[in-house]
């Protein structure tokens, strides 16, 4: 995922073509980020993030550039316009690297960083995250069970979903196990709700949510989901045990296989519509082009503050 609210073109995501692998050599795949030609992936038993080039060259994906390092089973990326932000999260911390480092700068604690615990200046066990353009970050706090926004500077975080208290429940206010989030053009966050086998939707401005995939039942593979998209269409993509599937808005039951590949990690989607697939079973990289019946006009890049509080 890049910066600010940039999707894909492409709606409701058909993969035609053949697979090309990008990125090999990882060890335990999770979240992947892409952006200016390059793909950023979580090697998450290396404790590290690393950045391949994506120039058609087959040694490019054998020869990576480690961007942050020094990490704890880390989970989520996101990269925007200046930084890579990364889930650090055994240490229960957000750290911040400069795009264009090599590894040796230590990065910067932008959330959390104060042991794990549910209190507003804590995260516990941090998943996916998203920075919105005005530089918040909002974060999928795992075992607090709740997603949280950390703006620029600040010192604690603000629940946006879930119970400020740490509490699991299964309500439409409430979240259990919460492990990534994302905004689409509009500004409205959906939330790849975990134990409840369900991705939520809140309507920007509102703390209640709306079930937009999944049917509480753990056959969907939401408990094993690491991968997480959502299209210009909010057609919702999931990375899980069988490969990648997409639940187009109106159909939130079993959902649709879009690419049978066996047990995914992280999955992106650039916006030329080029689709990025982390398979865990072979620790290497894959891509696909997308095509749809329908495809949208890119959105403009935006300065929207996304309040989320209730």
């Amino acid at each position: 995922e890049t910066s600010c609210l940039a999707v894909s073109p492409i709606c409701n995501g058909v993969c035609k073509a053949s697979l090309t692998t990008v990125a090999s050599g990882l060890n335990n795949i999770y979240d992947i980020a892409t952006d200016s030609g390059y793909v950023y992936v979580v090697n998450a038993n290396k404790g590290n993030v690393e950045k391949f080039k994506l120039d058609n060259n087959p040694k490019s994906a054998t020869q990576p550039t480690v961007v942050a390092s020094n990490l704890v089973n880390p989970w989520g990326v996101y990269v925007t316009s200046n930084y890579v932000y990364v889930s650090d999260t055994f240490n229960h911390q957000i750290k911040r690297y400069p795009k264009g480092g090599n590894g040796a700068t230590a990065g910067v604690v932008v959330a959390g960083g104060n042991g794990g615990g549910s209190a507003q200046n804590q995260l516990n066990y941090p998943y996916g995250l998203f920075v919105d353009c005005a530089g918040n970050i909002y974060i999928a706090d795992s075992h607090n069970n709740r997603v949280v926004r950390w703006a620029p500077g600040a010192t604690t975080g603000c629940t946006v979903a879930g119970n400020a208290g740490g509490k699991a429940g299964s309500g439409l206010k409430e979240l259990n196990f919460p492990i990534d989030v994302r905004f689409d053009k509009q500004g409205n966050m959906f939330v790849v709700d975990s134990n409840n086998y369900r991705v939520l939707k809140f309507v920007s401005g509102s703390s209640t949510g709306i079930v937009v995939a999944g049917n509480g039942q753990q056959a969907n593979g939401f408990n094993t989901a690491i991968g997480f998209y959502v299209d210009a269409c909010d057609t919702v993509y999931l990375g899980a045990t069988r490969g990648v599937i997409k639940f187009p808005p109106g159909t939130n039951g079993t959902g649709i296989p879009v690419l049978q590949v066996g047990y995914t990690g992280g999955i992106a989607v650039d916006n030329t519509g080029t689709l990025f697939v982390g398979l865990r079973g072979g620790n290497i990289v894959q891509t696909c082009t997308l095509s749809s019946g329908q495809v949208t006009t890119p959105p403009p890049t935006s300065k929207t503050n996304m309040d989320l509080s209730s």
